[in-house]
């Protein structure tokens, strides 16, 4: 009976093991995608300032206050992918995204 009760934990050892090895590797890649968008932003920042730099420096006002606009209007719908809300899990998000892509198609 202690046999079998010690294979029976080996097992639900192994088990655990795999489980929170699937668990740093989903953590490891949300992360990993995390750093990748924070990258593009600080590119995306960089081209930004810039574009209002050359504004400001030909004094193109109007095109300076068009392009902030733009970055205004492009702030408010940040945080979105397809109308669908970012949920903060790259997994999660991808299969709500492709949902409502789906839904999308159909109504077409």
């Amino acid at each position: 009976m202690k046999k079998r009760h010690l294979l029976f934990s080996r097992k639900q050892e192994k088990q655990l093991e795999e489980y929170q090895r699937d668990l740093i590797e989903t953590h490891f890649q949300e992360v990993n995608a995390m750093y990748r968008q924070i990258r593009g932003w600080r590119h995306d920042y960089r081209n930004h300032i810039q574009t209002m730099k050359a504004y400001a420096a030909d004094q193109n006002w109007d095109a300076l206050v068009a392009y902030l606009n733009l970055l205004d209007t492009d702030l408010h719908t940040a945080g979105t992918c397809y109308g669908v809300a970012l949920t903060g899990t790259v997994v999660l998000t991808c299969h709500l995204t492709c949902l409502v892509l789906e839904v999308d198609a159909v109504a077409l």
